[in-house]
Parts: C-alpha cells; sequence; structure tokens
C-alpha cells in the first residue's frame, strides 16, 4: 500500500483482502473522510486503469460526498475514461457499435450506479464507451477551466443537468 495525498491504493490478488476494501478487480471509492480508495487486482495493473481510477480519485477530492451523489454515474465514468486508451473504448468503437450514435444508450439511462454498472459486461462496456464519447464531445466545446466551474457549481448546489447543457 502506498498513500499519495488523500488516496490509498492497494494492489492486492488475495480475494479475502480486496472484497473487505471493495469490489472485484478494480474500484475506487470515497469515504466520509475524504479518502479515496482505488483498490486493483494485478490483472488490471496497468497504465489505462490506474489513470482511469486516478481520475475518479482526482476528481472526488474536489467534490464532497454529497456532491458525488448529485453527479450521474456517466460523468463521473466518463470522465475517467477519457485516460483510457484501450481500443474497446476507441472513437471508431463507438461509431461502430451505436451506428454513429443512433443506438447509444441515453444519458438519463445511465445515471445510476445500478443503471451503469449492468451485470452483463458487455452492456457495462457500451456504457464506459457512450460516456466516453459523451464527455470528449462536450470537452471539446468546452475548456478544462469550465469544467472545473461545473465540478464547483454542482458542489455548491446547482443542477448538474442545467448547467452541463449550457453552451
Amino acid at each position: 500500500m502506498q498513500c499519495l495525498d488523500n488516496t490509498m491504493v492497494v494492489i492486492c490478488d488475495d480475494k479475502k483482502i480486496s472484497d473487505k476494501i471493495g469490489e472485484k478487480d478494480t474500484t475506487t471509492f470515497p469515504f466520509p473522510t475524504k479518502k479515496d480508495y482505488i483498490c486493483l487486482s494485478n490483472e488490471y495493473f496497468n497504465v489505462d486503469v490506474v489513470a482511469h481510477e486516478f481520475t475518479h480519485a482526482e476528481l472526488h477530492s474536489y467534490i464532497s460526498s454529497d456532491t458525488q451523489r448529485n453527479l450521474p454515474v456517466w460523468f463521473d465514468e466518463g470522465l475517467a475514461t477519457q485516460n483510457d486508451y484501450r481500443e474497446k473504448y476507441s472513437y471508431e468503437n463507438w461509431v461502430k457499435r451505436t451506428d454513429n450514435g443512433k443506438k447509444a444508450t441515453p444519458l438519463k439511462d445511465m445515471d445510476s450506479f445500478s443503471e451503469f454498472q449492468s451485470k452483463d459486461e458487455d452492456e457495462r462496456q457500451f456504457h464506459y464507451l457512450c460516456a466516453k464519447h459523451e464527455i470528449k464531445e462536450w470537452l471539446d466545446k468546452h475548456s478544462i477551466q469550465e469544467l472545473m466551474e461545473l465540478v464547483k457549481a454542482v458542489n455548491d448546489g446547482e443542477d448538474f443537468y442545467v448547467l452541463y447543457s449550457q453552451p
């Protein structure tokens, strides 16, 4: 284990330990203490997954626990997936799998953890693909400063969807 600021990274293949910490193979989750725990099995210890999980931790460092509940899961996952360059999340794969967006999952259908994290692995990966594309499109029209302003405003109690939909 190594503690980096407010993030604790645990790399562990011992199921007894990892089951106590979080989900199965990789996860990031905040605690009320404002500390994020990233738990990775050796199978998922690669640059794409580590960058993805650290992006979650970075976002969580700017928001309260209440705000995290007010952010749609697709936003959190889509932002984190910006740093994941595996082929399954590529633009070309998005075009093919969504028929250039015609079959993309609507954002409102990926708001909650239970909606986003489908038990079906293919559907779950499809949600990551759709969320990544959505955030990429938004970031193409907005600056990093505007992203930070959005996060701050939601943290201050403003409505995510009202802010997110502004040009």
